[in-house]
């Protein structure tokens, strides 16, 4: 059975909007080189609320707060009560939990916030607070998921994964359990905005994490994903297949089961939309081309005509071995780092080791490509 290339034409299923720059922290990997201060050509509460409510479809769409540091805006637990009474699934972002208090998230809980995420990228003080630029900030995270637990907020922990911070993922894995959060998200370095100096892990030690986490995902505790590392994906079917499943089982097209793989298709402009702190549309936050503006624009309009978001859901025009690869349908590579690698967000993922044509019969046909 062939499937189908998985694209979300109508509507994105994930929304990230950047509340704001402003954030105290100076990570050094910082996609968003945050600042100090507000920008005075934010989205103000009425044109984030006009936004969303154009972005309103008949399906389940998770609305994602991001920044810098989202709660420097008083606006926050209005936006979110706004986007939840139009059927959103709201989550928060917390960059910086030093500023977070109980009472502010229970302000968010009772607007309607689904979750949050907090960010943990050492196992330890030394080594968080160092990537992090800030002392105490190993501490002040640790004590905020405790206070999520407490109050039963759902809690996503969000790792980086650079070369600094990939020998002390097992650690963190074990901070991580031991908090009891529902999912662990690894970002994989993109080299933009802050981060464009630094060094991410080669594709060979890529491909060998990848691998760990599937054994990692085995684990009933929490769910795992992976940002700008779609290539999981693939990994994951491989695995999954050569534990003994059969291909419907695995992709979820076997007696009404669900499917293994999360996220299968979705990727930068396919299911995703990126709008910044001035309203500017995005494939996503890791790829920082212009596809229109919200100011200007209907955001849902700019999501299903503009020629990039098109040409990013339509895999036929994949370059280099990611355009022949049998997984392209389910993974797509990442386009963020395909364009960071190259300045073309075409080009092959330069992460991915994989060589298209070692899969056997089973998943010749996972591409979904048009002939």
């Amino acid at each position: 059975m062939e499937l189908p290339n998985i694209t979300f034409d109508d509507a994105p299923r994930v929304i990230f909007w950047e509340a704001t720059k402003a954030c105290d922290l100076g990570c050094n990997h910082c996609r968003a080189r945050s600042n100090p201060d507000r920008d005075s050509g934010e989205l103000d509460t009425e044109e984030v609320k006009d936004m969303l409510s154009k972005l309103q479809t008949d399906g389940r769409i998770s609305f994602i707060v991001t920044g810098g540091d989202p709660l420097r805006r008083p606006d926050i637990s209005q936006v979110i009560e706004f986007a939840t009474e139009l059927g959103f699934s709201s989550h928060v972002a917390l960059s910086s939990a030093r500023t977070v208090s109980k009472r502010n998230l229970e302000e968010m809980m009772e607007s309607g916030m689904t979750g949050i995420a907090l960010s943990l990228d050492g196992s330890r003080a030394k080594f968080h607070d160092k990537f992090r630029g800030n002392s105490g900030s190993f501490e002040k995270t640790i004590e905020l998921a405790r206070t999520c637990e407490e109050l039963g907020v759902s809690l996503q922990i969000n790792t980086t994964v650079t070369k600094e911070t990939m020998g002390d993922l097992p650690g963190i894995l074990s901070l991580v359990e031991d908090l009891g959060v529902s999912r662990w998200s690894l970002f994989f370095l993109v080299p933009t905005g802050r981060g464009s100096e630094m060094v991410g892990p080669s594709g060979k030690r890529i491909e060998a994490l990848l691998n760990w986490l599937s054994e990692v995902s085995k684990r009933k505790s929490m769910s795992v994903n992976t940002t700008e590392a779609h290539h999981y994906r693939r990994v994951r079917i491989q695995r999954l297949l050569d534990s003994g499943l059969e291909l419907d089982e695995v992709l979820g097209r076997k007696d009404s089961t669900r499917s293994k793989i999360e996220g299968l298709g979705i990727h930068d402009g396919n299911g995703v939309m990126f709008v910044s702190h001035l309203g500017d549309v995005h494939p996503s936050g890791f790829l920082p081309l212009k596809a229109g503006s919200v100011k200007e624009d209907d955001p849902l309009m700019v999501y299903r005509n503009s020629g990039l978001f098109k040409e990013l859901r339509d895999i036929s025009f994949r370059k280099g071995k990611c355009g022949h690869c049998e997984y392209l349908g389910v993974c797509g590579g990442s386009r963020a780092q395909a364009y960071a690698a190259s300045g073309d967000y075409l080009a092959s993922d330069p992460n991915c080791i994989y060589q298209p044509g070692g899969a056997d019969d089973k998943i010749s046909k996972l591409s979904g490509k048009k002939n």
